[in-house]
């Protein structure tokens, strides 16, 4: 199995079990915000294990890694602008 597949399927794995309890969590009758801050917590952390491979990637020069991390980061759930635009939907 490749590095990214690896990723991949750490990324599934991680938002499976978020989505799991965000769902849990709604149907619990818990608080919107507390749903919300639960699933964004997960897409997080799927994100980054799906991106962790880059760095293991001997075929891409630093530079060029970087770059993608830089182009990854930019649609991240923890960059400020899209928590605000999620913040106001």
């Amino acid at each position: 199995m490749t590095a990214y597949k690896k990723g991949g399927l750490r990324a599934s794995i991680a938002g499976g079990i978020t989505s799991l309890l965000t769902l849990l969590l709604y149907l619990s009758g818990q608080p919107h915000q507390v749903n919300k801050s639960t699933f964004l917590t997960g897409l997080i952390v799927a994100i980054i294990l799906a991106t962790a491979p880059i760095y293991d990637d001997n075929r891409l020069s630093l530079k060029q890694q970087s770059l993608l991390h830089f182009s990854i980061m930019c649609y991240h759930p923890s960059n400020p602008l899209f928590v605000r635009m999620v913040s106001l939907a």
